[in-house]
């Protein structure tokens, strides 16, 4: 049964409609933006000023049309752009002396819709924020289900062992050099990892087809359309600025409509696992070709998504079976939450002088308060966000094909992946703190079957007591151990070898943040003390505990 999440947005959040909005199509007035309706403006003119105006309507928008053909430039464009409103319409026809008045007194009933703003003007054309039938704002199950898939790809990378990695990074550098052969897209040249992770094969004549939506792994996620509510209670249309570090706020980006800050919505996720449940018996029977025809490497791909085996599936109920993979789900967003706070807070670290410097620490803060379970979304979330970028650049140590790769699609600049990307969009506040908000934060509050300790949720399936190695040496591998402080780096952990159970060590290779206390994971010894003959170091082998 699908669970209720509670969404709380901590930022604005803007998802497009795929539009954008005209001077012409809305009024600011009284501090509201006002979508105007073109239907009833047609019946208002037609009731106040006559038949007369209607077609003066028509003639206006005709000449304001051949204005905007006729200019030489886009900042000429620009202007006409905003100078091309109703209200000035208005002002220019012949009709009654009190006309603008009963327009402006009749905007609830002209307009569609109305949002608060803090504008008098906008520069641009408006993106408009995507609404139900009857203009409700909402937040599109589709773009939840994206950003969370994003982060389950995220957790994938980030427990991979070596073996599976140096494959990645092979196939990746052969993708790099087809990019310069051919001159392919280069948002595509990943495209394969995201196919390695989520999809099964199906054999399709002599070859294997590993893209196909049917054998996608996380079509059995389902997430809703979250509640909708009211635009006047609970939008903001707003202006975007270009942040650099150390430098002014450029006007460079398009205004929106958005959610504003602290609006609660509902969703409902959940899995549909009667397949899961039934897949296992079915790969042994071979049934309809199950593992080698359709659904091939079904276990492997499920268990390295997932974190737990097919076998183990069938052995659940339902309700047991759903409740553990919506944890592998708060696990994923959890992890990549913390990651990509970092990676915010690192820009803010480099935004902390000039321009930006009070920005910057007012904007740490809100990092600092952001809760685990947060996600992001919607446009202006950026490039970090909607990418595993993160996990190849910091968890894989991929830096080099990475800067290979960003060289591609920006041949003109020279970009490093540290600072790249250099810029953030925020919007602009006025009399609130932080000064600029970051768009596209939500936090999640999981309900109460979901939750559980990080100990309890590091350690499913292990035993609290494993049993003790009996010795190691200066190459031992596939040692278990627990994560006892990600505070620093490198982390500590203790490993289950007897005689040194009681001991602390260092351990590298991964990222202590995206790391759970009592989190267990298999490390291998990466220094050696010869005279005493112990280790004096470990190394993460792999996150995942089989």
């Amino acid at each position: 049964m699908p669970v209720t999440l509670k969404l709380t947005t901590r930022s604005p959040v803007h998802i497009g409609s795929g539009r954008e909005l005209e001077a012409f199509e809305y009024l600011i007035h009284d501090s509201y933006f006002w979508r105007l309706h073109p239907d009833r403006l047609a019946t208002f003119l037609l009731e106040v000023a006559g038949e007369q105006a209607v077609d003066q309507l028509s003639d206006w928008i005709n000449q304001q049309v051949e204005r905007l053909s006729a200019a030489s430039n886009n900042r000429e464009q620009s202007n006409l752009r905003q100078s091309i409103t109703f209200r000035n319409f208005l002002q220019r026809i012949t009709g009654p002396s009190d006309l603008e008045q009963r327009f402006l007194t009749s905007l609830p009933e002209l307009a569609s819709y109305y949002m608060p703003t803090t504008q008098a003007h906008f520069r641009q054309l408006i993106r408009e924020q995507l609404k139900t039938p009857d203009g409700q704002l909402y937040v599109p199950g589709s773009s939840l289900k994206g950003a969370l898939r994003t982060c389950l790809l995220y957790q994938v990378l980030t427990e991979a062992d070596r073996e599976t990695v140096n494959q990645w990074r092979q196939r990746f550098d052969e993708e790099l050099e087809r990019l310069k052969e051919k001159e392919r897209k280069a948002r595509f040249v990943a495209k394969w990892l995201e196919q390695e992770v989520f999809f099964c094969g199906v054999q399709r004549k002599e070859t294997i087809s590993w893209g196909d939506a049917q054998y996608d792994l996380l079509k059995f996620l389902m997430v809703s359309d979250s509640t909708a509510v009211a635009p006047e209670e609970n939008g903001v249309v707003l202006n975007v600025n270009l942040y650099l570090p150390g430098t002014r706020p450029q006007p460079q980006a398009p205004p929106v409509e958005a959610l504003g800050v602290g609006i609660a919505l509902e969703t409902r996720i959940g899995f549909d696992v009667q397949f899961f449940q039934a897949a296992w018996k079915l790969l042994q029977q071979k049934a309809q070709g199950m593992g080698d025809q359709i659904w091939i490497a079904l276990p492997e791909r499920f268990e390295r998504l997932y974190g737990f085996s097919l076998k183990d599936a069938q052995m659940l109920s339902a309700e047991e079976l759903e409740r553990r993979l919506l944890k592998r789900v708060r696990t994923a967003v959890r992890n990549f939450s913390r990651a990509l706070r970092t990676f915010e807070i690192q820009w803010c670290q480099r935004a902390e002088r000039g321009a930006t410097s009070l920005l910057a620490r007012q904007l740490q803060r809100f990092y600092d308060n952001l809760p685990d379970d947060a996600i992001r979304l919607g446009w202006g979330s950026g490039f970090a966000a909607v990418t595993v970028f993160l996990a190849l650049r910091d968890e894989l140590d991929w830096d080099e094909p990475l800067e290979k790769l960003l060289a591609a699609c920006f041949p003109s600049r020279k970009i490093s992946t540290d600072t790249f990307p250099r810029s953030r969009r925020m919007a602009p506040q006025q009399e609130t703190v932080p000064p600029a908000l970051p768009l596209g934060w939500i936090v999640l509050e999981w309900p109460a079957s979901v939750q559980t300790s990080a100990r309890k949720a590091a350690t499913t399936g292990i035993s609290e007591a494993p049993r003790l190695q009996e010795r190691i040496g200066p190459r031992s591998r596939d040692i278990l151990a627990e994560v006892v402080d990600n505070t620093k780096t490198p982390f500590l952990i203790r490993v289950f070898v007897r005689g040194l159970e009681t001991e602390t060590f260092r351990c590298g290779g991964a990222r202590a943040q995206n790391l759970q206390i009592g989190q267990r994971l298999l490390v291998e010894v990466a220094e050696w003390d010869k005279k005493n003959g112990r280790p004096r170091m470990f190394r993460v082998q792999s996150l995942r505990v089989k």
